[in-house]
C-alpha cells in the first residue's frame, strides 16, 4: 500500500514497511490530533515538513514544548533546543562514539553553540588497560577539551577536586605516627598538627606543626620524624627534598628555615641548620610530585 494512512483505533501487524525517498515520507506521532504545534515523534530519512506545517528532522526524533529535540542520527544522539517553536539544530548538543588514532574508541560529548559563544567544548571519555597506572600508559582518561583548538578549556567547580581509589572512596586526610622525641601541634597545642593529604593534581602535600619532646635536645641535622613509614598511593615516584618550613623556639622566635623530604621510602625527614632545644616547634607546608603523571 502507498500513500498515507490513517487508522482512529488500535493497529497490529507483524511488518510495517515505511518507504523513504518520496518529500514528505516517514512515520509521524502527534499529541492528540495532528496539527501545528502537535508533533512529538518522527522517523524520517530527511528533514522536512509534515502536511500541518511543523518542522521535523532526519532520524529518529522525538520533540518537545517550544521545539527542543533529542535526535537518534547515524550513530549519534543530538539534543538541541527550538526557535519559533520548530527545532533549531544550529546551537544543538551531541553525544557520538568515535575512534581515536590507533582505533581507541572513546564516547563523546560535543557541547552547545551559541550566537556569541561559538567555541564548542568536547567531552571524552576514554578506555584504557586494565591494571594500567597513567605513569605506565594505557591509563583511562577523561579529557575535557576545546573541539576548534582556538582557546583554553576552563574546568569550573562547585566543589573540591578530591582524589579517589579505583572504587571510588576518596582518600581522606593522613596523620604520621611519630617517631620518639617527636610529637603533633606545637609545644602549646595551639595549632593542628602535621596533615598528609593527596591532591588532584598528582601532589603529595604537607601542612601543619610538630615540635621535638627531647629534654636534651638535639644537634643541627636531619632527622626522621615518623616512625611507620608512608605507604602507596602516598610515595613519591622520587624522593624530594625542598625547602617547606620554619624552625622556631618553643616561644615562636624563628631560628631556621627547614628543608622538608619524603623518601620513596615512605619516611619524613626534616633538615635544620639550628641545634634544636625541647619543644622547638616545625610548621610545615610543602609540596612534592607524586610522579603518576608522564
Amino acid at each position: 500500500m502507498s500513500g498515507s494512512w490513517s487508522n482512529t483505533g488500535s493497529v497490529q501487524a507483524y511488518v510495517v514497511v515505511i518507504t523513504t525517498g518520496v518529500v514528505g515520507s516517514g512515520l509521524f506521532v502527534y499529541d492528540g490530533p495532528p496539527a501545528t504545534g502537535n508533533l512529538i515523534a518522527s522517523i524520517a530519512a530527511a528533514a522536512g515538513t509534515d502536511p500541518y506545517t511543523n518542522d521535523y528532522l532526519a532520524g529518529f526524533t522525538s520533540y518537545g514544548t517550544g521545539g527542543g529535540f533529542a535526535q537518534l542520527l547515524a550513530g549519534a544522539l543530538n539534543i538541541g533546543s527550538g526557535t519559533g517553536g520548530e527545532p533549531d539544530t544550529a546551537d544543538q548538543a551531541s553525544i557520538t562514539l568515535d575512534i581515536l588514532d590507533p582505533g581507541v574508541p572513546c564516547l563523546q560529548l560535543l557541547g552547545p553553540i551559541g550566537t556569541t559563544f561559538t567555541d564548542q567544548l568536547l567531552l571524552r571519555l576514554i578506555p584504557g588497560t586494565p591494571g594500567a597506572g597513567t605513569a605506565d600508559g594505557g591509563a583511562t582518561i577523561l579529557q575535557v577539551l576545546d573541539k576548534d583548538q582556538t582557546s583554553a578549556a576552563a574546568v569550573q567547580l562547585s566543589g573540591a577536586v578530591v582524589r579517589t581509589d579505583l572504587e571510588g572512596n576518596p582518600y581522606t586526610l593522613q596523620t604520621p605516627v611519630y617517631a620518639t622525641d617527636w610529637a603533633a601541634k606545637d609545644n602549646n597545642g595551639a595549632f593542628p598538627g602535621l596533615q598528609l593529604r593527596l591532591d588532584g593534581q598528582d601532589n603529595l602535600t604537607l601542612k601543619g606543626v610538630f615540635h621535638m619532646t627531647l629534654a636534651a635536645g638535639l644537634a643541627a641535622g636531619t632527622y626522621t620524624i615518623n616512625s611507620t613509614a608512608l605507604v602507596a598511593p602516598w610515595l613519591p615516584a622520587e624522593s624530594w627534598r625542598l625547602p617547606g618550613g620554619d624552625h622556631t623556639s618553643s616561644s615562636n622566635v624563628w631560628k631556621a628555615q627547614v628543608l622538608v623530604e619524603v623518601t620513596t621510602g615512605g619516611l619524613i625527614q626534616i633538615t635544620t641548620s639550628s641545634a634544636i632545644a625541647q619543644g622547638d616547634n616545625f610548621y610545615v607546608s610543602w609540596d612534592c610530585p607524586l610522579g603518576d603523571l608522564q
